[in-house]
């Protein structure tokens, strides 16, 4: 069940398999940031 999404909001800690995901460390956890390299 791994679907691309918009970032909603504050997402587990995972292993950004993908090179448009990446996952930032925040104070309430990891946060997946979904970025668009041209």
């Amino acid at each position: 069940m791994h679907m691309k999404n918009h970032a909603q909001g504050p997402e587990p800690c995972r292993t950004p398999q993908e090179s448009t995901l990446t996952v930032q460390p925040n104070s309430t956890g990891c946060m997946r940031q979904l970025i668009r390299v041209s």
